[in-house]
């Protein structure tokens, strides 16, 4: 029985792999791609200074509003009737705000800087400096390597996120200086990192000449540092170094945590980057506004079909706070249900399997603790 129930565990772990690599992600792109380029086509397409100041000035203004009164918000949409079609609506529209922001202040930064070595490398490193610093390095991590699914996740504990600088909830100062942070500090430095680790990926596949050469360069090279990511977490977390804070010195721990995510975030931006320019060339090129409308609209229907549109946010309208677990960045959330069957003395029974939010890596540790209490029975 522990046999059997390890087989099916691990080739249900395999499909919801397929899932986030073959789905998931290029649905999160493809929307992202999508917005992007309907805000260059309509969003003052004559002027890109004046379309991205706009864009970044609105979008980081509206979500700095919202951060402010995220608890409040929340309050409400968890007591509505309507509570799960609200908080989709919300999603949505802070997804678009999100996109509006990136692409805002990516364009800032590339108009008074240049897109040269130089100003990566600077980008690169302020922004993972600043995430460092503020204990929010996982905020970098996207799909593929960090998935949250609606199945086990409640909207309200993913959205809004905000990092507590000053613990005072009640006074006013405190939830106006913590969503500061949060939007302005936190998400800026997601997006200059992003900004910068984009520029170098694309200055190493380039030479290859072509486009989609090095799309499938960039793509590869992302799936390849994803899977070893995915690996060394099946290591790291298993039973011998599941309980890391008691056998490494803590000091070892931070490093190896911190590295892990840095490594990770690499492999997603250059993930993302493959996917983006190879929709650039095949996703109908010559007709730039069905093409966005496409990938804006498909995308986010397919998301919303399969529960995996709180993958669509990132900073600055949420934030991920890292926690004492090993590995925080990494996490594939679990797309799939898993349910065993036995019939055993007389008993039925079933078992439905969930990753826990707090560290969904549990993979090697969690199949052999799972094997030894089905032996036991």
């Amino acid at each position: 029985m522990a046999t059997k129930y390890v087989s099916s565990l691990c080739w249900k772990k395999f499909l919801n792999l397929v899932f986030v690599l073959f789905l998931l992600t290029p649905a999160v792109v493809n929307f992202w791609r999508g917005t992007w380029y309907l805000f260059d086509l309509f969003l003052f397409p004559g002027d890109a200074v004046v379309s991205a100041i706009v864009g970044a000035t609105a979008s980081f203004g509206v979500i700095f509003m919202i951060t402010a009164i995220e608890d409040h918000l929340k309050k409400f949409l968890n007591g509505a009737k309507a509570k799960n079609a609200l908080f989709r609506v919300l999603i949505y529209l802070l997804s678009i705000l999100c996109v509006a922001s990136w692409r805002g202040l990516w364009m800032i930064v590339d108009y008074y800087t240049t897109n040269s070595s130089t100003s990566a490398g600077v980008s690169h490193g302020i922004g993972f400096f600043i995430v460092l610093m503020l204990n929010t390095p996982r905020s970098i991590i996207a799909v593929p390597g960090y998935c949250v699914s609606e199945r086990q996740t409640e909207p309200s504990e993913v959205i809004l996120t905000v990092k507590h600088c000053l613990r005072s909830k009640t006074a006013c100062y405190s939830r106006i200086w913590n969503s500061f942070v949060t939007v302005f500090i936190i998400g800026a430095g997601v997006i200059v990192y992003w900004r910068g680790t984009w520029i170098i990926v694309a200055s190493v596949t380039w030479p290859c000449g072509s486009k989609f050469k090095s799309s499938v360069l960039a793509l590869g090279l992302g799936y390849a540092v994803f899977f070893a990511c995915y690996f060394m977490s099946e290591y790291l977390l298993s039973s011998e170094l599941y309980m890391a804070h008691v056998l490494l010195l803590r000091a070892m721990q931070t490093v190896v945590e911190k590295s892990f995510v840095y490594l990770l975030g690499f492999g997603v931006v250059a993930s993302w980057q493959g996917i983006w320019h190879l929709m650039d060339v095949y996703l109908l090129p010559d007709q730039p506004i069905v093409s966005a409308l496409v990938g804006h609209f498909v995308a986010a229907g397919v998301l919303f079909l399969f529960q995996g549109s709180l993958n669509l946010l990132s900073a600055p309208a949420t934030c991920a706070i890292s926690d004492e677990l090993m590995l925080h960045g990494f996490h594939m959330g679990n797309f799939l249900k898993i349910r065993s069957e036995s019939s055993k003395a007389g008993e039925n029974y079933s078992l439905e399997y969930h990753l826990p939010e707090e560290n969904a890596n549990s993979s090697y540790a969690e199949i052999l603790y799972m094997s030894t209490i089905y032996k036991s029975n």
